[in-house]
C-alpha cells in the first residue's frame, strides 16, 4: 500500500509541473545497449516538428524514421515531449536523434526519460566513433525487427 502511495505521489508531482531533480541513482551496470533493449520504442530519426508542453499536458514532437529498431513502423512517429524541468526531454527541429523511449502513464505519450542514464542521443553530423557504434547497434535491431514483419 505505500508503495502504491508513493508512486502516486511522485505522478502526480511531475504532472503538477513540480520541478524534481531528474539526476536519479542509477544501475552502473546498466549498459547503453541494456537500456536500449528495455525500451519499447526505439528509432533513428529526424525531428520535424514540435509543440511546447503546456498546463494541459506533455508537448508534442513529430520525427521523420529514418529506420526503426522495435516498437513501430511507418515513416512518421508522434511522441510526447517535456519542458527540461520535468525529467522529459525536449528536442528542437532539425535534430537527428537515436530515440528511445516508452510510455510512463498506461496509455499516455510515448517519452523519452531525461532522468540522468537515458539512451536517446542526440547525433553531431558527422557522428562520433561511440555514435556511430551505436547506430550501428540500432541498425541491428533494425534488420532483426524488419525481419519479425513490423507491427504498429
Amino acid at each position: 500500500m505505500a508503495t502504491r502511495i508513493a508512486t502516486a505521489s511522485f505522478f502526480l508531482l511531475i504532472m503538477s509541473g513540480v520541478s524534481l531533480g531528474c539526476d536519479v541513482a542509477f544501475d552502473p551496470a546498466l549498459t547503453w545497449q541494456r537500456m536500449i533493449d528495455q525500451s519499447e520504442v526505439v528509432f533513428v530519426g529526424t525531428v520535424i516538428e514540435t509543440e511546447p508542453e503546456t498546463q494541459a499536458g506533455w508537448g508534442r514532437v513529430v520525427f521523420d524514421v529514418e529506420s526503426w529498431g522495435k516498437g513501430g513502423s511507418g515513416s512518421r512517429f508522434e511522441a510526447g515531449q517535456g519542458s527540461g524541468s520535468n525529467c522529459v526531454l525536449e528536442f528542437p527541429v532539425g535534430a537527428r536523434v537515436i530515440f528511445s523511449g516508452s510510455p510512463i502513464i498506461m496509455g499516455g505519450p510515448v517519452l523519452a526519460s531525461d532522468m540522468g542514464q537515458d539512451p536517446t542521443v542526440f547525433l553531431n553530423d558527422p557522428p562520433t566513433y561511440e555514435q556511430s557504434v551505436q547506430l550501428n547497434y540500432v541498425n541491428k535491431l533494425a534488420q532483426e525487427h524488419a525481419a519479425k514483419g513490423a507491427t504498429k
